[in-house]
């Protein structure tokens, strides 16, 4: 419907130019056909144009190249159909910079009731349509993200009476529940996920609405037919009154991770209960880790104990410099290992400790760096007794043997010879040997 306006004696023209100065926004007059008459101050700035140059047609080269036409078209419309003329459109002023104004106008009826021109008013929305550029660059982010995620993202809507429902979930969250996301809508925890799991999923949203801040838990699912851990994060969205409306869900799978725990508790655990002495440190010797069996067979009541110990203090000292730092070391710097017999020192009694010794760098799997050490010792002390005995009871073996083989020799001697003197001198021939004596 056209805009009725009571036409505009000569006075009133004067009074509304001298207001249309003084006013914080652009203001323009056209005749019937959409040719300027007038611009004020506020219009120019916003513009680029002068007053002379806005004159007539001129103020469409004021617009953006490629607004032109789309706005043209638009005011053309408008002055045919009568109707206010309304566009968003952007400015290119004569330093190249852009502006952005919204431009609006109506028709000015006179006694006739006929159209005779058109008053309008331009705004500068810059700044707004650059918050609005940022805001729709920003959902677009959040999209990508929300959509490109391997996250399983879900949004529950929190309802009155402590009620539930989806409003919708991403591209992962469809994949994985083998559902899309419109046909969970509306629907309640139970009877998306069942029961049991719909239960669970409503306590920790209870949980989160109690915290009034986000919260964090590990549950693990049967996808498949294979048992997944899946780490999830609640964040409650509030209004302005501080009221929680919403419920944003992100769910990470956390499988391997989870898995790697597993075996690496399991590897600490055959480690700790090992009977062996198994002991890490840096690559400076500074243990960080020393199992039960290790820090018994030293003597260290305590891991607390060890923590401010060196691993060159585990050996004799007479063995440091001779053995450790002359061989074992060059060894593990060269060729990364070594192994064989060794004493480490008992920390209460000073005692030797004779142990079968191995020593291995450790490596990053990455770039090869040496990170630390690795050692693995085993009590030898019961299998040295054992190879003393053996010693020994070789040793008087051989003693006993030599002894008989002596019995023997003079026990033919006397048979085969009847002179005394030559008897004796043999006799202590064969005991002088024997106890290898002159």
């Amino acid at each position: 419907m056209l805009q009725i306006q009571p036409a505009w004696e000569t006075t009133k023209r004067r009074s509304s130019k001298i207001l249309a100065e003084g006013v914080p926004v652009g203001i323009f007059h056209t005749d019937a056909k959409g040719t300027c008459l007038y611009v004020n101050d506020c219009w120019c700035k916003l513009t680029g144009l002068t007053p002379k140059e806005a004159l007539g047609q001129g103020w469409h080269k004021g617009i953006h190249p490629d607004d032109r036409e789309r706005v043209l078209e638009a005011w053309n419309l408008a002055l045919q159909a009568n109707q206010p003329f309304n566009s968003e459109y952007r400015l290119v002023r004569a330093d190249g910079s852009i502006a952005w104004a919204l431009t609006q106008a109506v028709g000015e009826i006179g006694e006739d009731r006929q159209v005779t021109g058109w008053i309008g008013t331009a705004v500068d929305i810059t700044e707004r349509h650059r918050l609005e550029q940022d805001l729709r660059d920003r959902a677009q982010f959040l999209h990508s993200i929300y959509e490109g995620t391997d996250q399983f993202i879900f949004v529950l809507e929190v309802l009155i009476e402590g009620e539930y429902s989806f409003a919708g979930c991403n591209r992962t969250g469809e994949r994985l529940l083998g559902i899309a996301s419109g046909e969970f809508i509306g629907q309640t925890p139970e009877a998306v996920f069942g029961v049991t799991k719909g239960g669970s999923l409503r306590q920790r949203l209870l949980d989160c609405m109690s915290a009034g801040t986000s919260i964090h838990y590990e549950e693990c699912y049967l996808i498949d037919n294979a048992e997944t851990w899946w780490l999830t994060t609640l964040n409650p969205l509030k209004d302005d009154l501080g009221r929680i409306y919403r419920i944003i869900g992100t769910a990470n799978d956390i499988t391997e991770r989870k898995q790697a725990e597993i075996e690496r508790q399991n590897l600490v655990s055959i480690v700790d209960n090992n009977s062996d002495f198994i002991a890490l440190a840096s690559a400076e010797g500074k243990p960080f880790y020393i199992n039960a069996a290790g820090r018994k067979l030293l003597g260290i009541g305590s891991w607390s104990e060890a923590t401010g110990l060196n691993m060159f203090r585990f050996f004799m000292p007479e063995d440091l410099e001779r053995v450790v730092l002359r061989h074992i070391v060059p060894a593990v710097m060269d060729v990364g290992s070594w192994s064989g017999e060794l004493r480490l020192r008992h920390f209460q009694t000073g005692k030797p400790i004779p142990v079968d010794y191995s020593i291995f760098k450790i490596k990053n799997p990455e770039t090869g760096e040496t990170i630390g050490l690795a050692t693995v010792c085993r009590d030898i002390t019961e299998r040295k007794r054992s190879e003393e005995a053996v010693r020994r009871s070789s040793t008087l073996f051989q003693e006993m043997a030599a002894r008989e083989a002596l019995l023997n020799r003079i026990s033919t001697l006397i048979r085969n010879s009847l002179e005394l003197d030559k008897i004796l001198k043999n006799v202590v021939e064969q005991i002088a040997s024997l106890l290898q004596i002159e």
